[in-house]
């Protein structure tokens, strides 16, 4: 993480220096296929990951208090339910990584319990230590895991 990387954009021609303290879409994808457990053969074969930039701001806990809450808006099923939730919510980060002139590491992910039979949509960022936190958009809340053994149905940064 501290190396410096270039990397040769083909299409701009010109080089691009990360700065060391930017974590890679690489080390984004690790963490999630981590806190999944996905073996990968699983990875390979589903594409379930997106990640759209080669580099990413680390989210630490304090730059959430700076992001818009989304708590206080009304749940209504199948018009503004737990999907549009997340997607305000991301809409919200990017408001605020905008302004910082920073893209971070937040994303928008769908789970499937297969105990319960339903899914979920909610966030999720990874922090400068590289390790993976949900972000529940309802409450406006983060935490390490779910009580219930969700399986990854897709991510997207």
């Amino acid at each position: 993480m501290g190396k410096v990387v270039y990397l040769f954009e083909k299409d701009k021609e010109k080089v691009v220096k990360r700065k060391p303290y930017q974590i890679s879409a690489y080390d984004i994808v690790k963490a999630i296929k981590q806190k999944f457990k996905i073996k990968w053969w699983e990875f390979w074969r589903s594409w379930r990951i997106y990640v759209a930039d080669m580099y990413y701001y680390p989210v630490i806990p304090e730059i959430l208090e700076y992001i818009r809450p989304t708590k206080y808006y009304e749940y209504q099923e199948e018009v503004f339910d737990c999907d549009d939730f997340s997607f305000l919510k991301k809409g919200f980060e990017e408001d605020y990584g905008y302004s910082e002139q920073k893209n971070f590491a937040f994303g928008i992910i769908w789970v499937f319990s297969p105990t319960k039979h339903y899914g979920h949509a909610l966030n999720f960022f990874v922090d400068d230590k590289l390790e993976f936190y949900f972000y529940e958009p309802q409450l406006d809340q983060y935490f390490k895991d779910i009580k219930d053994n969700w399986e990854l149905m897709l991510a997207v940064v």
